[in-house]
């Protein structure tokens, strides 16, 4: 299975949008050096200054189009998918698989549903204020 640069390119930004690009390169370099990596510029999350160089590389290969750039992904792309999100591993490894754009449908016209529904009953309640509708001076929203 050929998972494209990218897509992990977008899913990282996205992820990193949430927890920012520091703790994004740590997670990653965390599950890096616990697989047994050490070939790559990225430093033990310990050391000093590694939240900064781990990041600054990360994302400097992510952003870059080259054969090395997306190589040195490449072989970050285990400890990436242990460090994302679930959500965010399964857009990686399942994009392209007709169950889960499924599920994604499903999701979306459930999410959907629910917001219909509570607007639903935002109008049947601001209906039953506007009524003028008061029992011994309380309002009364009955389900």
């Amino acid at each position: 299975m050929q998972i494209k640069h990218e897509l992990v390119r977008d899913v990282i930004r996205t992820w990193a949008v949430g927890i920012n690009r520091e703790n994004v390169g740590r997670a990653v370099a965390t599950e890096y050096f616990l697989l047994g990596g050490g070939d790559l510029r990225l430093l033990p999350v310990n050391e000093p200054g590694a939240g900064h160089v781990n990041q600054q590389n990360l994302f400097r290969w992510l952003d870059s189009d080259t054969d090395k750039a997306k190589a040195k992904v490449r072989q970050l792309l285990p400890a990436i998918l242990n460090a994302l999100p679930r959500q965010l591993s399964a857009r990686l490894v399942l994009a392209n698989s007709m169950e889960f754009r499924a599920i994604q449908m499903a999701r979306t016209a459930l999410d959907d549903a629910a917001d219909a529904y509570v607007a639903a009953t935002v109008v049947d309640v601001v209906n039953h204020y506007s009524s003028g509708y008061v029992a011994n001076g309380a309002a009364e929203i009955l389900h």
